[in-house]
Order: structure tokens, then sequence, then C-alpha cells
């Protein structure tokens, strides 16, 4: 447990702002590479819940593009034709043009907008059939009650969130941290333990179908 990259860092803010089956979405829609757009009203928010997501793709890394505070002169990502994981104040927020194909994930209420296709050269991500993401989601229903639960007509979460930051990481803070953490490490194994099989050769490079992992394990 001591080699888990989360072993030190605190994964509880995810899910104080967002409640198990919304984790889940962004969290599929991560691996499937697709662009994620976080928002708040709190700067404190907004990186440790990037970060947070991240570090649940362990043993995988997101090599892709990744600013948990999104500074203006940068507004411009958002239309990159990339996937990306971006965290952007609400005031930035009202100012940038969102592509359709990008999930929103509004932080102080709990919604996500999802994406819309169609656009030229964007492509819906795959996403991961019940039989394995209902046993998941279910598994994962046991943290449910780290969710805030406050009123979602209030939109400024800065007066309670990160709960940990004052009195860090206690024993049994820990634990939990090490439990989350070994929940979305099983998934992942029982998906990538056969990987090299998953992957294909279209127009000579080395692609990994991810279709294929989901319907084609055991």
């Amino acid at each position: 447990l001591l080699g888990l990259p989360m072993r030190n860092f605190c994964l509880l803010d995810l899910f104080y702002c967002l409640d198990i089956q919304n984790i889940f979405t962004v969290y599929q829609h991560i691996l499937a590479e697709g662009k994620v757009l976080l928002f708040s009203n709190s700067y404190t928010v907004l990186t440790p819940v990037a970060e947070g997501l991240r570090t649940l793709l362990f043993p995988l890394r997101w090599t892709c593009v990744f600013i948990p505070i999104l500074p203006s002169n940068l507004a411009y990502t958002v239309r990159a034709p990339v996937p990306f994981l971006v965290g952007v104040h609400r005031s930035l927020f009202d100012e940038i043009q969102v592509p359709p194909e990008v999930m929103q994930v509004d932080l102080d209420k709990n919604l996500i907008t999802m994406p819309e296709y169609g656009e030229i050269g964007s492509h819906e991500p795959v996403l991961m059939p019940s039989e394995l993401k209902d046993p998941f989601v279910e598994e994962l229903q046991q943290y449910n009650h780290l969710y805030r639960n406050t009123d979602t007509s209030n939109d400024d979460i800065s007066s309670f969130t990160a709960p940990l930051e004052d009195d860090g990481m206690g024993e049994d803070d820990d634990h939990l941290q090490i439990e989350i953490s070994l929940t979305f490490l099983r998934l992942l194994i029982n998906l990538l333990h056969n990987h090299r099989s998953y992957f294909t050769l279209k127009e000579d490079d080395l692609c990994m179908d991810i279709d294929l992992m989901y319907n084609t394990r055991g």
C-alpha cells in the first residue's frame, strides 16, 4: 500500500463535492479521454478535486492537458481539440465559450452537463457496460456518506469545503482514503489484466481499443 500515489493525498474533497453517481460519470469520461471542465466559486475546491480524479487513475497516468486552475489568458484551452481535465473559477466560466463536446462539472451544485457530439473532429467516448459499471457503483455507495448533502441552491461552498485542511489527515481518514483508492484500483485491474489483447493497429499506429477492453474481459 505504501506504493500507492494516493497515500499522501487527500481524496475526500472529491467525495465531498460530488455524489457517487456523478463521480463515476466523470471518472469514466476521463478514462475514455474525454474533455472535462470543472468549475466552482471556490478556488480551494478546484485543485484537490482535479488532483483526486487524476490520482484515481493509478496505475494509469493522465498525459493529456491538466490545468486545475485555468488562468484567464489560457481560456482558449477549453476549445482545444485534445482531451483535457481543467478547472476554472465560476467568474471566468461565464466569460469563456465552452464547446458542446466538453463535459461541464459544477462542483458547487453537484451538477453535470453532459457533452454533445456531432461537431467535426469530435468523437463520443465509449461508456462502460452496465455489467461492469453497476457492481462498481454499488461498491462505491458505502462512501456516499462523505457527500456534503447540503442545500444545492447554495452555490458558494467555500465555507464548508476541504474539511480536512485544518486538522490534517487522521488515522480513520487515512484508512478510508486507502479503501477508496483500492476500490478504484480493483476496477482497473479487472479492466487491464489482459491489456495486451486490447491494442490494435490503425493506420500503422498502435491504439488501445476501449470498446474491446470493456467487452472481452475474463
